[in-house]
């Protein structure tokens, strides 16, 4: 059943945008500085502040990938402190506590493990499939190491089905339930984040890729189905050559039109005053929960926040007349960068603390307000002085379903 919005306050929109020019396989210096401006602008830092974080960050994501799978089944999932980036590692020992602490991560002792809380959600996840009017009320769930439980979102004055109530009985704490004001809604070079359409649907590009000697753009499924015709500034790029959604939310556009369009593993850095700087790409990630986020996209630009969970199952009005049922969206990653509409499909990435950027995903659904001057316009939470929520679908999960290899720097 389709989630309607609360009240007159809050929409949920999908986030609906590429471009190409050619440029040398580089990050540099002033794109370097436009990236350390969005994320002390966004996070709320000084500069000082933002290297010094990059440099935690970087080294509890290397930590992270090292440690965790030491520990194997019985560790109670990772994630980053917000506030000062140090790895923070559920254990269901006393043993594994000791083993985190030496490695020099923090220890957090849990009841369950990371496996048995998973196997909450999947619970859940298999009754939506099944029974989706049991959902009604329900914007999201996913698991959540900190609270060692599955976190089900609901949306606030809206009647819940009965998939709530049996989770809570059944699982007790190990459900948590916390309420939402509205519910999620899709919303020259071929460079991550240029704006592109889709038939009518504006939206952004993600990340170039390859197969072979063909070409393709990452972007969101819910731009447009298969042999939807893309183009930019009037130009034909070419067709929609794979689309996942609902369920994920992964497309990816052929570029037929070699001739007018040039590519490379670049994201546009939105600049102001100079439209040729851009991040180049070194490969990809899936980084932990607390991890340090940008995204680039037609609408917002480049807008920076935290990962605020992993493995996210998002129940989503995709029909603006909402005349037909809320659609589940798997396997996201909710952050709280500002995303808007026209930014489905860009580019969501991360970096170390070399100044390398790498791919984590395409902008997918994010809550939006109406604007207070235009309410035909939504805008992104944060206007109205409330936490941004957005998701983005991830870049493995694309090259993976579809064969394709990722565009990097050398």
């Amino acid at each position: 059943m389709a989630l309607a919005v609360a009240g007159v306050a809050l929409a949920v929109a999908v986030l609906t945008a590429p471009q190409a020019v050619a440029a040398p396989d580089v990050t540099d210096d002033a794109a370097d500085a436009a990236l350390l401006e969005a994320v002390t602008r966004d996070l709320g830092l000084t500069e000082e502040q933002a290297l010094a974080r990059f440099a935690a960050q970087d080294e509890a994501v290397r930590l992270d990938a090292e440690l965790v799978p030491r520990l194997g089944d019985d560790h109670g999932g990772s994630w980053l402190d917000e506030a000062t980036a140090r790895l923070v590692v559920a254990v269901t020992t006393a043993e594994d506590a000791e083993q985190v602490r030496a490695a020099g991560a923090e220890a957090r002792l849990v009841t369950r493990t990371l496996r048995e809380v998973e196997s909450v959600k999947t619970e859940l996840d298999r009754r939506a499939d099944a029974e989706p009017d049991a959902f009604t009320g329900v914007a999201s769930w996913h698991t959540e190491p900190k609270s060692n439980a599955v976190v089900v979102t609901v949306v606030s004055g809206q009647a819940l089905g009965p998939a709530v109530r049996d989770a809570v009985a059944r699982h007790g704490d190990a459900v948590r339930v916390v309420e939402t004001e509205s519910a999620p809604t899709t919303s020259a070079e071929l460079r991550g984040g240029h704006g592109y359409f889709s038939g009518t649907n504006r939206c952004s590009v993600g990340f170039n890729a390859s197969k072979g000697t063909t070409r393709y753009f990452l972007t969101a499924g819910h731009c447009g189905p298969v042999n939807t015709q893309t183009s930019a500034g009037g130009t034909a790029i070419g067709p929609v050559a794979h689309s996942t959604f609902p369920g994920k939310d992964l497309a990816a556009v052929k570029v037929t039109n070699t001739a007018a369009w040039q590519q490379g593993p670049r994201v546009h850095a939105y600049k102001a005053g100079d439209p040729t700087k851009y991040y180049s790409i070194s490969g990809s990630r899936y980084s932990p929960v607390g991890t340090a986020v940008c995204k680039s996209g037609v609408t917002t630009g480049v807008t920076c926040g935290l990962i605020k969970a992993k493995a996210v199952a998002v129940l989503v009005d995709h029909d603006d007349n909402k005349n037909t049922a809320a659609v589940k969206v798997s396997g996201l990653v909710r952050h709280n960068a500002c995303a808007e509409e026209g930014d489905s499909g860009g580019a969501n990435f991360t970096w170390d603390a070399s100044s390398r950027m790498y791919a984590e995903g395409m902008s997918s659904i994010a809550q939006l307000v109406p604007d207070v001057n235009n309410p035909k316009k939504f805008r992104c939470l944060s206007h109205v002085n409330k936490e941004n929520v957005s998701y983005f679908s991830l870049v493995g999960d694309a090259l993976s379903f579809y064969g394709l290899s990722l565009s990097t720097v050398a």
